[in-house]
């Protein structure tokens, strides 16, 4: 069966990542740092669209690996290809520092996960299975998918204009 995005939110992330994110809780976070915040394995189609809208994602829906999940069948489903994980500081804000998500990255690393800072130098907080594409996308079903055209409808769109060509409505 597959799951409602409402579903999957409940469902845990890729095990490799509830894994990682355990594990992270017994990591000494850094001087100025409360705690970690593991947040967003899975992230439903409004919230993806949110998120490039707030301008903190540039992937849509189905082009992130949050919206990733195990597929059908699977003893034990998961949903979320992805973990955001943010440093919260002594003030509670979200940590900017980058020295904050150091020890993330490291042990993402560790867990042959992508941290995107340490790969590209930017979004320190997201960690993704390297081979996430692997996986499917969990299909949002509020959109709207176009069937090709059929054959039969295309001949009558062609046999209409050209019987209109033919008649001089269109010249």
């Amino acid at each position: 069966m597959i799951p409602t995005p409402d579903q999957a939110e409940q469902l845990p992330g890729h095990p490799l990542l509830e894994e990682f994110g355990a594990q992270l809780q017994q990591v000494p976070t850094p001087p100025g740092v409360r705690y970690w915040l593991l947040h967003d394995r899975y992230r439903p189609p409004a919230r993806q669209a949110e998120a490039v809208a707030n301008g903190t994602s540039n992937a849509q829906y189905g082009q992130s690996a949050h919206s990733r999940w195990s597929g059908e069948g699977v003893a034990e489903p998961w949903a979320g290809a992805a973990i955001d994980v943010y440093p919260i500081t002594d003030e509670g804000i979200v940590s900017n520092v980058v020295a904050h998500y150091e020890p993330i990255a490291e042990l993402a690393a560790s867990y042959g996960l992508e941290n995107l800072g340490a790969k590209y130098g930017w979004d320190w907080a997201h960690n993704q299975l390297s081979d996430w594409r692997d996986y499917p996308v969990l299909p949002d079903p509020n959109a709207r998918t176009a069937a090709p055209p059929s054959l039969l409808g295309a001949g009558l769109v062609i046999g209409g204009i050209t019987y209109l060509v033919r008649s001089g409505v269109l010249s």
